[in-house]
């Protein structure tokens, strides 16, 4: 007699940076900076505050309005935030290592919420920065948890930065010393390749984004999107393919950040509803095709809430300053497809 397999439920995750501070805030500053002039009012969370044409300001949330933040995610389908993953402490430093505690709120706002077994998080860390003894203990101290993401019972771990050994092997120690189930991890390939080619201390692989420029369609960045998903084979493990909810750094290359660069040129327009959904069904496809190198069966999506640099699904402001609560509508359509097809 046959025995039919059930499969793993498929997973959701999107990518969470969140520099939603106050503009005494190095981060805060730069944030509101960019995304003031009014032509980018469509990339402006609805949290901001519209205080001029060119101007906005953040303040810092209180539980009850990251609970709602936190609302408007579960309804769009999403199972979990990989939150970009900072040293918490505040660094005797003048630099950027000094200032990164600032960008900790919201997943510390995300550990209080009673809302976070709807919605799940693990760490995304940005290996080329500082971590200290006190951020990995408090790591081991939320993969405990029951609203930490995990695989097959092993905590979710992704690593900005590439291949990361010293981290690799940092993240499975601290997992043995807290009688923790090996971490599952994840390197996003934009930095850091195995000298010898062995990637095999690594459970998957993703990335961060698609930063395709010099295009000027939705359609274009998807192509591009599964070329690089389709090139992740080249590692000989797992993938949690990429989705793209947009690229383009436009606030940044009007209002510039002194953290990072991007060439002046065109970049894809702002994706609409069938765009964005075509967009799924084409990875979904890639997935169908692709399962035995899929097993996780994840994504992982490029974001909730990068508004600078155009991937978002969190509402936005419209011109008039209303509320735009369409991405929300649109995504719930795109996770229920991945849900339902895979």
């Amino acid at each position: 007699m046959k025995t039919t397999q059930t499969k793993k439920p498929f997973r959701v995750g999107a990518i969470n940076w969140d520099c939603a501070v106050p503009e005494d805030t190095f981060f805060g500053f730069h944030s509101a900076k960019s995304l003031s002039p009014k032509q980018f009012r469509y990339c402006t969370p609805y949290y901001a505050h519209i205080e001029g044409a060119n101007k906005i300001s953040y303040t810092y949330k209180t539980q009850e309005e990251f609970d709602k933040e936190l609302e408007y995610a579960i309804e769009a389908g999403i199972d979990y935030f990989a939150y970009t993953w900072y040293t918490e402490e505040k660094l005797d430093r003048d630099d950027l290592e000094g200032k990164l505690h600032e960008i900790t709120y919201g997943r510390n706002m995300h550990f209080k919420s009673k809302l976070k077994d709807k919605i799940k998080l693990c760490a995304m860390f940005v290996c080329s920065h500082i971590h200290t003894d006190h951020d990995f203990e408090k790591l081991a101290a939320e993969m405990k948890q029951p609203y930490y993401e995990k695989v097959d019972g092993r905590p979710l771990v992704y690593l900005f930065g590439g291949y990361r050994l010293d981290y690799i092997e940092r993240l499975n120690t601290l997992c043995e010393e807290h009688s923790l189930p090996a971490p599952y991890i994840v390197f996003l390939n934009n930095g850091v390749e195995s000298e010898d080619g062995d990637y095999s201390k690594a459970d998957a692989v993703s990335a961060y984004t698609c930063c395709t420029s010099g295009i000027t369609t939705h359609a274009q960045l998807c192509e591009q999107l599964e070329k690089e998903n389709e090139d992740r084979k080249k590692f000989g493990i797992d993938i949690i393919p990429l989705f793209t909810m947009g690229w383009s750094p436009k606030p940044r290359i009007v209002n510039p950040v002194p953290w990072i660069t991007y060439p002046d040129v065109d970049y894809a327009a702002f994706a609409t509803e069938e765009e964005l959904l075509d967009g799924a069904k084409r990875l979904c496809s890639w997935i169908q095709r692709n399962q035995s190198v899929t097993k996780t069966r994840h994504i992982l999506t490029y974001a909730w809430n990068e508004f600078e640099e155009g991937g978002f699904i969190c509402p936005t402001y419209n011109q008039d300053d209303t509320v735009n609560y369409e991405r929300i509508k649109t995504f719930k359509k795109i996770s229920k497809q991945f849900k339902e097809t895979l």
